[in-house]
């Protein structure tokens, strides 16, 4: 069993936390849908009542290519964070090697994916992320499935437990592996790629899934449909194609349908 918040005592100590701070952007960087934000909420508040002295956040945003991009800054983010907290959060302008002044109380990192590190899962990298915490509390459970420097090796260097947010989906999770039957699973993530794995075993313990959102249309052009500007993970057609011919029976996608006028 892995441990809980409940297992640590905070008061007084530094909590680095891993969140999923990967949100959807409009050109100008305001942030356009802030669930992800919202969902971690809990956990930071819960530090807070339980008197800990420094709150340290950290996550990726975008896909920056292992160099610094002022698209994928983490500044907008900060902002939307202190309005839903209504408490100041201040944002370092790196994720490594910059000191977390002591008089803050919630500090957000600089995205981390601006260095290549983090994921080549590099125990260096990791190493220097530790330095802001006493103890690791993984709360991204978005990331969970990556082999990244904030989630893996970062492990070796500080106590670890689950956040509230991971907590509450692995214990939803836990119910899937022995299903009341039939059982059907409603599958709607954006990408396969990082899935595949999980949808296979899903599939291993469901009746059928029902695959929706952005996914679908790849589904769907693995099988010769027109999806106009949806988005396609192109690269991953022939994967899409070889999951639908290895469950046939179990996978529905979308169907569409002509209106009369």
């Amino acid at each position: 069993m892995f441990k809980t918040m409940k297992d640590f005592d905070f008061k007084g100590q530094r909590v680095l936390v891993r969140v999923d701070f990967n949100v959807p952007q409009d050109e100008a960087g305001n942030v356009e849908d802030d669930w992800k934000i919202r969902k971690s909420i809990p956990t930071i508040k819960y530090l807070v009542d339980h008197k800990a002295k420094q709150i340290v956040l950290m996550s990726h945003l975008g896909r920056p290519s292992g160099k610094s991009d002022a698209k994928f800054r983490m500044d907008k983010i900060a902002e939307r964070l202190s309005e839903l907290l209504k408490k100041k959060v201040l944002k370092l302008d790196d994720c490594i090697n910059e000191p977390a002044p002591e008089n803050e109380n919630i500090i957000l990192l600089e995205n981390l994916r601006f260095y290549k590190a983090e994921e080549a899962n590099d125990r260096g990298f990791a190493k220097g992320l530790a330095e802001y915490g006493d103890i690791y509390v993984n709360d991204a459970f978005g990331t969970c499935h990556r082999a990244h420097a904030s989630v893996s090796a970062i492990v070796n260097f500080l106590p670890a437990c689950a956040g509230l947010l991971l907590e509450e989906e692995v214990t939803h999770l836990s119910k899937v592996l022995d299903p009341e039957r039939p059982a059907a699973a409603i599958l709607g993530f954006a990408k396969i790629s990082g899935k595949i794995e999980l949808m296979k075993a899903l599939m291993d313990k469901m009746d059928f899934a029902l695959i929706g959102g952005a996914v679908s249309f790849t589904f769907l052009k693995s099988k010769g449909f027109e999806v106009g500007k949806s988005l396609v993970e192109d690269d991953e057609l022939k994967t899409a194609k070889s999951l639908l011919e290895q469950y046939e029976d179990k996978l529905i996608l979308p169907q569409g349908q002509k209106l009369s006028i």
